[in-house]
């Protein structure tokens, strides 16, 4: 049997893992130099993406880095860049400009893509809570199935 405050008290929990999850993935999406749904849709990189950086004016392959905490990844020929928050064409002119003002190129022709988006954290009453892939598109409904629902 049960009684009216439990089954209260499990109400509450899944509405507050819902409202909590619905919140981080807002921020996550639309918040503060994070996620935006696609490159082409303004995405902004935010640390734990990982990029395919490519310099088209040289024969060298394309080269794979990680935006890091501090929001910056290091690209050949200049180091240190700060990208965080930017979407993928606002990164690609903050690079030229970056080889412009070094004097490295005098017109660079720069290829910059996403290859690993960072992960999203489901925590709460889930069954299995942890860190899952992000993917465009990716809803708090389709996060908290990543995780195995919800605990009953």
């Amino acid at each position: 049997m049960r009684f009216p405050a439990q089954s209260m008290l499990r109400l509450t929990r899944h509405v507050v893992l819902i409202l909590l999850s619905a919140i981080f993935l807002a921020t996550a999406i639309f918040g503060g130099g994070a996620m935006a749904q696609t490159a082409s849709t303004g995405y902004q990189l935010s640390p734990g993406d990982v990029l395919s950086f490519d310099i088209l004016d040289d024969a060298e392959l394309p080269v794979s880095l990680a935006v890091g905490a501090d929001g910056a990844a290091a690209f050949p020929l200049i180091g240190p860049v700060k990208i965080e928050g930017e979407t993928i064409p606002e990164a690609i002119e903050t690079l030229r400009k970056e080889f412009l003002a070094r004097q490295i190129f005098k017109d660079p022709k720069l290829s910059l893509s996403i290859t690993t988006y960072r992960p999203v954290f489901v925590v709460g009453v889930v069954r299995t809570p942890g860190s899952f892939p992000y993917y465009p598109g990716l809803i708090v409904e389709q996060a908290i199935g990543l995780a195995g629902g919800s605990q009953s």
